[in-house]
């Protein structure tokens, strides 16, 4: 059975507003699919991943560590040398202290009695010089020999009895050794006589005069 008229009248009006309905909305459709990529678009890019940048870190003191330490060092060994110095010193004085007690505790040692030193003899007619110029003509000199015996016993011992050398030379005219002198006579330590007539006879037997004992003295340093 063919279809009413009003049924199809009623068809063709619903088709007829579903059709308006498809033109009017289509432009907004497609507004906001335009709007809605925009926003996509947009919230991507805000999403995308910024380059972090990095703060750089305050350049480090390579060497403040060490320093600190070198530092730190030096400060013990100072520490430990003035201890070991108050250690010494203080042990020093505990010896001093200790050594003071001993010698205060010590008996002082009995004096001895000073060996007494020998005297010179008296020489006749005043100073050695004086009996040596008298003594020269009894060992064949003149008396003008004098200055060169003068000069030659002053260099030699000036003059003096007891002047003793560590060669082992004695008296005023330096025998070596000067027990060759007690030939003169027993007294040849404390006798200027007995050392001068001694002194005079070997110049005698070795050089004839005084003088050329001199020069022999000047020239080598010894007679």
């Amino acid at each position: 059975m063919p279809p009413r008229p009003s049924y199809l009248v009623t068809m063709s009006v619903v088709f007829l507003l579903l059709g308006l309905a498809l033109v009017a909305v289509w432009p907004r459709g497609s507004a906001l699919l335009a709007n809605s990529s925009q926003i996509h678009s947009n919230q991507s890019s805000a999403f995308q991943v910024m380059p972090v940048q990095q703060t750089p870190a305050p350049a480090a003191e390579p060497h403040s560590s060490l320093d600190q330490y070198a530092a730190d060092k030096a400060r013990i060994a100072q520490i430990q040398a003035k201890a070991v110095r108050q250690a010494r010193e203080a042990r020093e004085d505990r010896r001093a202290a200790r050594r003071a007690a001993l010698m205060a505790a010590t008996p002082p040692a009995p004096s001895q009695a000073a060996e007494p030193k020998p005297t010179p003899a008296q020489v006749p007619g005043g100073s050695p010089q004086a009996e040596a110029l008298a003594l020269l003509p009894d060992f064949g000199q003149s008396p003008d020999q004098m200055p060169c015996l003068a000069a030659l016993w002053t260099r030699e011992s000036g003059w003096q009895w007891n002047a003793a050398n560590p060669s082992g030379a004695y008296g005023i005219p330096q025998a070596l050794p000067g027990s060759k002198m007690a030939s003169a006579g027993p007294d040849w330590m404390t006798n200027p006589v007995t050392q001068i007539k001694w002194g005079l006879g070997y110049i005698q037997s070795i050089y004839s005069t005084a003088c050329a004992a001199w020069s022999h003295e000047q020239a080598y340093g010894w007679y």
